[in-house]
């Protein structure tokens, strides 16, 4: 029977937790991530996830809100807000 970890178990990173953290180096698919720069906390652990990626077909795009331009993307609406920069992989340059 599998080993039940509701956090008590295994606070703190250890194997346990190694085990089930994704092999992004594995990933070798293209991929297109995009960032929350609002708060650093979330916004590190995709540029990291990012960096780690096996991909070399790969794009970053960062964000300084969501419910700006989510809402302008659902919507369609004109809310004054432009495209956030985007990383090109390929060529190693934000455009």
């Amino acid at each position: 029977m599998a080993e039940r970890n509701d956090g008590r178990l295994h606070p703190l990173m250890d194997a346990y937790w190694q085990d089930k953290a994704a092999k992004l180096e594995s990933i070798t698919i293209s991929t297109y991530a995009v960032a929350d720069v609002v708060t650093d906390f979330h916004g590190m652990g995709t540029f990291k996830g990012y960096r780690r990626l096996g991909s070399k077909d790969k794009w970053l795009r960062k964000k300084r809100t969501c419910s700006n331009s989510l809402t302008n993307f659902l919507c369609g609406a004109n809310n004054g807000r432009h495209d956030p920069p985007m990383w090109d992989g390929r060529s190693g340059s934000w455009r």
